[in-house]
């Protein structure tokens, strides 16, 4: 696991790739380097997980120096594709020398062996040709810039502007991210600097220009209808059985193949979590879990159902508080990490737990991100699909029209479905062509949520965790496990109970308490640690005048925001000193809090 850096074009330096990576080294702690080819500098920071010695650090040299190669991510499967290349030699056992290996010999055609989180940069020396391509879901990130007839590529925005890219706010994206909490698609809430999109690949030629870029996967292709009949012909046990099975495939193909000592497990003590860590001990590796704990609100704190899930899963559990001081030490580190306005308030409870695991020198949490996106797990999404569909109402839920003032207030009309997120949908639309209308549109529904929805998790997921050096893996991101559930009929997923098929893996090794108790999600008040910031700075901030709001209309929708949106507009004014002004995260937080 890495930060990764590259500078392509005339000129292009390891000085200044080296610039990018350092302000990386939160993602590797282990070692930073740069190298080049003519034409492409790369750079990187380490976190040494998988094959940690030497060997495996980057950027890796091709055998002859043909190629130079820059990695974020974990090839799971990288021991099985060395069996693929019969006479190549290695020096070591990482995963970053086996996918040098494979782009050595079939270039971008590996990418659909690679089963795993990946970002990667690759330069060839012969044809000075140099491929970029990012994961199937997106769990790794990465961004793309241009500025003085070079492109610059990186794990974090802030490494852009650290190789010179400037920082110029775009209005409208910043709006649109406050409204929305999120954009889909390309765009960043900064000019010229944009995503490159999950299962997204790039050509650059020799001269640094983009040749192609393309769509190497898409959540379209896991569907397929032969499967689709042979999952709904079998018995609700013999379904269950073959669940279980891919599950636990995927938790051993993330188990650290050196070894689980520095491995863990973030468990909310919800379903997907809790089994996540359930399954863990069934593969023989009882991991220790985390949970954040919330003592100064007793009545959404999580930590007895974490505690229920770990005896059960014979783990031990480690409760880490996130109170006042937290918030005050993370807040607004976790917006310069998280390099966006932030969706949630649990970024800053997942920075804390990092901290805390990483202090007691673990590298590795694995995570249940991806279960309700792959398993129809949010009942207030697709509501209309849903009702067609015919879901009772433990899968349905009147939808939340959050933010509605806001979006009026800041002048953007309604939301609506963008071109990014109609292709999506379009393209699963056409892969469920062999479903019956109504159960078409459900099923083309719940996958989108695998391109339009789940990467803006993991992206907070990622950055909020390497915040404090440590990866994260999530097992239902497993291709076997969501070639499953995207094939699966709807009814495991929707009745008798939300979720049902999921629940029932989880019963074979949870208490039923925690399998059947209510969806929670993190949702904790922030009310308490926002009194501690001092409004004057958002009354007179940049945010306001970014977005061109005038002054008394400013004060008018601070006066009418809920806590929720109080809470964004906070972190939107903190994103604002940081990356449009340039402060630094002592500043803002010498400046932002009440003394």
């Amino acid at each position: 696991m890495c930060g990764i850096a590259a500078v392509l074009g005339p000129g292009a330096d390891r000085e200044t790739a080296a610039a990018m990576a350092a302000v990386l080294r939160h993602r590797g702690p282990d070692r930073t380097a740069a190298a080049a080819l003519p034409g492409a500098a790369l750079a990187a920071t380490r976190l040494a997980v998988t094959g940690p010695g030497p060997a495996g650090d980057q950027p890796m040299r091709g055998g002859g120096d043909r190629s130079l190669l820059v990695f974020n991510g974990e090839i799971h499967n990288h021991r099985e594709l060395r069996t693929r290349l019969p006479g190549r030699s290695y020096r070591g056992d990482s995963d970053t020398e086996t996918l040098l290996a494979l782009l050595d010999e079939w270039g971008a055609d590996a990418l659909p062996q690679l089963e795993g989180p990946f970002a990667f940069v690759y330069a060839e020396r012969g044809s000075g040709r140099v491929t970029v391509a990012r994961d199937r879901f997106g769990v790794k990130p990465l961004y793309l810039g241009r500025h003085a007839g070079r492109w610059y590529l990186a794990s974090e925005i802030k490494a852009l502007l650290a190789g010179g890219v400037p920082a110029r706010v775009s209005p409208d994206a910043l709006r649109s991210v406050l409204a929305d909490y999120w954009v889909n698609g390309a765009q960043t809430p900064l000019q010229g600097i944009r995503r490159v999109l999950p299962g997204t690949v790039l050509q650059f030629g020799a001269d640094g220009e983009l040749l192609s870029e393309r769509t190497w996967f898409e959540p379209a292709q896991l569907v397929d209808a032969e499967e689709e009949a042979r999952l709904a012909a079998l018995s609700p046990d013999g379904w269950v059985d073959e669940l279980e099975a891919a599950l636990r495939a995927g938790v051993r193909h993330r188990l650290p193949q050196d070894g689980v000592a520095g491995a863990g497990v973030l468990c909310s003590g919800g379903l997907d979590s809790s089994l996540v860590l359930a399954l863990a001990g069934a593969e023989g590796a009882r991991l220790p879990a985390y949970v954040a704990s919330f003592g100064d609100q007793p009545e959404v704190d999580e930590t007895p159902w974490a505690a229920r899930a770990a005896e059960a899963a014979g783990s031990p559990l480690t409760s880490v508080q996130v109170g006042a001081d937290a918030w005050r030490e993370h807040f607004a580190a976790s917006v310069w990490h998280f390099e966006y306005p932030l969706v949630h308030q649990n970024s800053v409870a997942l920075a804390t737990v990092a901290a805390r695991a990483r202090a007691d020198g673990l590298r590795v949490l694995f995570s249940g991100e991806g279960a309700d996106e792959l398993f129809g797990g949010y009942p207030s999404r697709h509501h209309e699909q849903r009702s067609t569909f015919g879901a009772g109402p433990q899968a349905l839920e009147t939808p939340a029209h959050r933010n509605r003032g806001l979006r009026e207030a800041l002048g953007l009309p309604p939301a609506g479905e963008s071109g990014y997120e109609r292709g999506v949908r379009d393209s699963l639309l056409r892969a469920f062509a062999h479903l019956p209308e109504g159960r078409r549109e459900l099923a083309a529904a719940l996958a989108g949520d695998t391109r339009l929805f789940l990467s803006h998790g993991l992206n907070r997921l990622d950055k909020n965790l390497m915040q404090g050096s440590i990866e994260v893996r999530e097992p239902f991101l497993d291709t076997g496990v969501a070639s499953f559930a995207l094939n699966s009929p709807l009814e495991r997923h929707l009745l008798p109970v939300l979720k049902g098929g999921l629940a029932a893996v989880a019963r074979r090794h949870l208490p039923a308490e925690v399998v059947d108790r209510k969806k929670f999600g993190f949702n904790f008040s922030v009310s308490r640690y926002l009194q501690r910031l001092d409004p004057k700075h958002l009354e007179s901030g940049f945010l306001g005048e970014i977005l061109g709001v005038p002054a008394s209309d400013w004060r008018t929708i601070l006066a009418a925001s809920e806590e929720r949106t109080l809470f964004r507009i906070w972190s939107a004014e903190i994103w604002c000193r940081l990356f449009a002004e340039g402060d630094s995260v002592d500043d803002v937080n010498g400046l932002i809090w009440q003394h």
